[in-house]
């Protein structure tokens, strides 16, 4: 029984593809958008813009990021507290990011399908 509940949760679907597409992107122009307050003036002649910044910077990607990875923040610190290189720590972050985004994925997709499951969402046939 509860093996079933797990491989149901985690059962892949078009559905879960398109939410975690969406997710996806969220994260990566985010995490570009970034630069626009890590780096000060003196800095950025030294760390040129990373790419695609430019086409990003006007967009509300890093407070959707942000927001919707408010359940990682006590995991990020406790990562950067295990790694001492910067860089090294950016990447397990984004894998955690890619884990977290899957796992939600698929909670809305196991909500959606017992929604539909149980006749909430389906059209009621009038027949004449």
């Amino acid at each position: 029984m509860v093996n079933r509940a797990i491989v149901d949760f985690f059962k892949p679907s078009k559905a879960t593809g398109i939410i975690l597409g969406i997710f996806i992107p969220v994260a990566i122009f985010g995490s570009i958008s970034t630069y626009g307050f890590t780096y000060d003036y003196e800095d950025r002649a030294e760390h040129p813009p990373p790419f695609l910044y430019d086409q990003v910077k006007d967009y509300p990607f890093w407070t959707i990021w942000a927001f919707s990875i408010a359940p990682l923040i006590p995991f990020t610190s406790l990562v950067q507290s295990m790694m001492s290189n910067v860089e090294g720590s950016y990447f397990v972050f984004m894998a955690l990011n890619l884990v977290y985004y899957n796992l939600i994925s698929c909670a809305i997709t196991l909500v959606y399908r017992r929604i539909n499951r149980s006749g909430i969402m389906k059209a009621k046939h009038i027949s004449p």
